[in-house]
């Protein structure tokens, strides 16, 4: 009996060597997978960091773009208004011009004959045909190249 005893306790030992040996594979298995995890959830983590940064950065980036393009806008504007008042100032200051163009021809062709004073317009050389000038007593006596740099 003794026998009998000692393979059933043998058996039993065995057995429970056996449960044993699976209940650590299992425990071992677990342990593996509970540190698999973990490492997931790490990495996890890390990217879910990596991915938070990279957005911050997208919007400041953004924003940044977006301001700078509302600045050049503005002085683009400021710009124009100045072009277009610089404008009106140059049209005004065109008509004044040629108001006074009007004035200084109407007055040269009032003193001058009228062919003296084109040819002055027009930038020639303008040549006396005859002096007018009298002699009082013999007092004034005046050539014609003297007329022709007083007239001009």
């Amino acid at each position: 009996m003794k026998t009998f005893w000692w393979k059933i306790g043998t058996k039993k030992f065995q057995d429970t060597k056996s449960k044993t040996g699976n209940i650590y594979r299992q425990l071992n298995i677990a342990v593996v997978r509970i540190v698999h995890v973990q490492g997931l959830k790490a990495d996890v983590a890390e990217q879910t960091r990596t991915m938070t940064i990279y957005s911050v950065v997208l919007v400041i980036v953004t924003l940044t773009c977006l301001t700078l393009s509302l600045w050049y806008a503005t002085k683009l504007g400021d710009m124009l208004g100045k072009m277009a008042k610089h404008a009106r100032k140059l049209q005004v200051k065109s008509s004044e011009l040629s108001s006074e163009k009007r004035r200084a021809d109407t007055l040269l062709c009032q003193m001058l004959p009228k062919e003296v004073a084109e040819q002055l317009k027009m930038n020639r050389e303008v040549k006396a045909e005859h002096s007018d000038v009298k002699v009082k007593d013999g007092e004034v006596k005046a050539e014609e190249y003297e007329i022709n740099e007083r007239v001009i």
